[in-house]
């Protein structure tokens, strides 16, 4: 059998040795051991890496890829024949989500129902943001009919004399925290990865912060990602670089040298900001981060705190975040950050919850 380490496995798969051992840790693959205890993996896990990769790029859940991966045999090469028969399995999932980036690609110039109701046909085709009323996200991406949010919009009287001023609520979001999973150091590095490809001249570091960043801390799973850069003059460019992935640029929401941009559909759940090296905003993420990973005590705290707001707030950004922010504020006291950047922190908090400054 032709068999390769660990580090050729990584040079030619394209992944860090550090994803593939966390692959082999939850049993998607398997490596065998020398006399010396180094691994060494057959030539064959090059084609299970690269289905895993591929099936976590269109969003298909680990627990998924391992149960389709448990079709193919232990004891030898897996054959056409048994790729086929996981293929088969699949063919309804992924026509599935081949219908979303197909409406993807033909709506990206159209109103999508999202609610940024930034283009002229938003105002004939989700007036008011009246899409939001099946849930959230881009309704007419995940199926709904436009043109029955159009009709309703209509009978409803919502435009009235060509000027159109509805009443919508603020929309609600629901919070949620749980306990730490393992995947998600897996879901940076595959985020990071593409990431790099794209800016990785460009950028100083590209980090891993936000509370998945913590080992055992429980937390919202949606991935924190800082691409750091040594001055904002190379962010316009970084925009350009972004766009092709699906990453819209959506301003700096009043937090200084802090960029944040909309995620592409079909990737895991994550928050991406562009930082300026020596930025509070920046300086914060990886103060936090830092001391959390520092001391269990702390962190253990902190997830218990979360799961308490989450339950006593569960459609209440703004008390859920409010609730964390002295927690936070001391770390960073302790940390040494000065009076007056903790004020600036708090400040940038309150005005953009569900773009956190902590």
């Amino acid at each position: 059998m032709d068999e390769i380490s660990i580090g050729e496995l990584s040079d030619r798969s394209g992944l860090a040795a550090s994803a593939i051992r966390f692959y082999e840790s939850v049993g998607l693959i398997e490596s065998l051991r020398t006399t010396g205890k180094q691994r060494r993996f057959p030539r064959a896990v090059l084609r299970r890496l690269a289905f895993i990769r591929a099936a976590q790029t269109v969003g298909l859940s680990l627990d998924k890829i391992k149960s389709a991966l448990a079709r193919l045999p232990d004891n030898r090469t897996p054959t056409a024949s048994d790729w086929e028969t996981i293929s088969a399995a699949w063919t309804t999932l992924l026509d599935e989500k081949i219908a979303v980036l197909a409406r993807l690609r033909s709506s990206l110039t159209a109103c999508i129902g999202c609610g940024c109701l930034s283009l002229k046909r938003c105002a004939l085709y989700n007036p008011g943001d009246v899409a939001r009323v099946n849930g959230a996200g881009a309704r007419y991406l995940l199926g709904d009919d436009p043109n029955e949010f159009r009709e309703r919009a209509r009978t409803n009287a919502f435009n009235r004399h060509s000027h159109f001023q509805p009443f919508m609520p603020k929309p609600e979001q629901s919070i949620t925290v749980v306990d730490y999973d393992s995947s998600w150091p897996l879901q940076f590095e595959l985020l990071r990865s593409s990431l790099a490809e794209a800016v990785s001249e460009l950028a100083i570091s590209i980090e891993h912060v936000g509370s998945t960043a913590v080992p055992e801390l429980a937390a919202k799973p949606i991935i924190d990602i800082d691409i750091v850069v040594d001055s904002s003059a190379v962010v316009p460019t970084i925009i350009k670089r972004l766009s092709p992935l699906g990453y819209v640029h959506q301003g700096n929401f009043g937090i200084a040298d802090r960029e944040a941009f909309a995620s592409p559909v079909g990737t895991p759940a994550h928050h991406l900001y562009v930082c300026v090296q020596g930025a509070v905003a920046l300086k914060n993420h990886l103060a936090i981060r830092d001391c959390l990973r520092n001391s269990a005590a702390a962190a253990a705290k902190y997830g218990l705190l979360k799961k308490e707001l989450a339950r006593r707030f569960p459609n209440n950004i703004d008390s859920y975040v409010d609730g964390k922010t002295d927690f936070l504020l001391e770390l960073l006291r302790e940390a040494g950050f000065a009076e007056g950047e903790l004020a600036a922190i708090s400040q940038a908090n309150k005005m953009c919850p569900t773009n956190h400054a902590l």
